[in-house]
């Protein structure tokens, strides 16, 4: 199948249309297996599902994006929040970087609300932190952000509170550090 319409002046798409009860599917299938892989609408739920490999569902995409409903799971098919990840034993997110890898927790309402980063950062390999931007609706990391936790390669851990510097490294009897001025 092949949709062209390069002299057109409209887009090309192909649609399938169900009724408002139905669902709408799209398989993939090879010579051993009918619908290994598949892509599917439910118009009563508002749920797109994508699955891989068997009748499993890899991705449900579900909501409306004009009233700020969507949510996308992976790894299940009734996601709670935006972006919902379920697996088994050591299910993460990978967040890959070439210098500095960052989870930015970002708000955009109104008030005071300062904004958070998990990072590693360039200091030192295996090094990680916490920062808080300095100013509200601001940039977690950048120049003027303040670290809020640190722990370097080898385990030590610092806790910058107002011009000190709590830092130590726990012992096998519980004791933590000292405090620098």
């Amino acid at each position: 199948l092949v949709v062209d319409n390069q002299a057109g002046d409209d887009d090309a798409y192909i649609q399938i249309k169900t009724d408002n009860n139905k669902s709408g599917y799209l398989f993939f299938g090879d010579g051993d297996h009918n619908y290994p892989s598949s892509i599917g609408y439910s118009h009563s739920t508002h749920k797109m599902n994508f699955s891989v490999g068997s009748d499993d569902i890899a991705m449900t995409i579900e909501g409306h994006a004009s009233d700020n409903s969507y949510k996308v799971g992976i790894g299940t098919t009734s996601p709670d929040k935006h972006l919902h990840v379920s697996g088994g034993s050591l299910t993460g997110i990978r967040v890959t970087s070439t210098d500095r890898a960052m989870l930015d927790l970002h708000s955009t309402g109104t008030g005071n609300h300062r904004n958070w980063a998990l990072f590693t950062s360039n200091l030192a390999a295996g090094d990680f932190g916490i920062r808080q931007s300095s100013a509200a609706g601001g940039d977690p990391y950048n120049a003027t952000s303040d670290v809020k936790f640190y722990i370097n390669p080898s385990g030590h851990v610092e806790f910058p509170v107002a011009n000190q510097k709590i830092s130590g490294s726990s012992t096998s009897t519980g004791s933590f550090g000292s405090v620098h001025t």
